[in-house]
């Protein structure tokens, strides 16, 4: 059964008692297959970044007709950019679930198919709130410093993994995926 959040960033407050916020230990380097995701796309550049809850609650909508092509119980938040290196931008933000290649889906619904890929999975505890927080620590203290850089030629940008028990209005855990690839220059850390 896949849960689908319906949150806006106001509503991230916490009512669950306190446990250590943020990225939790260092992140897992994984190598993931392709996969396909299908949900709602959204342009965080014309629309703010505000726009991200909407695209869940769409995707909430939609979900009757993407359950049968649906293959598994997590939601994810897609990054897709363009350009390269410093001229790389997000160009949509796509709310969804992961669905079998070519699966018949409902009006309203795109594809993303993200090819194989090198990430370095950030577990996160926390809520919605604490999402900037640990993209900045991602940015600023850990890319760059621990042998890998942002893989710029990767089809997306970060991805969001948001499991079955993730609960937007209190602390629980996501991961933040990044596109990865081996520093050249020395690393420390």
């Amino acid at each position: 059964m896949l849960f689908l959040p319906m949150v806006t960033l106001s509503d991230a407050s916490s009512d669950a008692p306190s446990a250590p916020r943020g990225i939790v230990g260092p992140p897992t380097i994984v190598e993931k297959p392709a996969m396909t995701v299908a949900g709602v796309v959204f342009d965080p550049e014309r629309e703010g970044w505000d726009c991200v809850p909407s695209a869940f609650y769409v995707l909430c909508l939609l979900m009757p007709g993407l359950a049968a092509a649906s293959r598994g119980g997590a939601l994810y938040g897609v990054i897709h950019g363009s350009g390269q290196g410093a001229e790389r931008r997000p160009s949509g933000y796509l709310a969804g679930v992961e669905v079998e290649d070519g699966a018949a889906l409902p009006q309203g619904c795109r594809a993303l198919r993200m090819r194989a890929q090198r990430y370095a999975v950030f577990t996160v505890h926390g809520n919605l709130g604490d999402i900037a927080g640990a993209y900045a620590h991602i940015n600023e203290r850990w890319l760059g410093s621990h042998g890998y850089v942002a893989d710029e030629t990767a089809d997306t940008m970060p991805v969001e993994a948001y499991g079955p028990a993730f609960r937007p209005h209190r602390d629980s855990q996501f991961e933040i995926w990044i596109p990865v690839t081996p520093s050249a220059a020395p690393h420390g850390g």
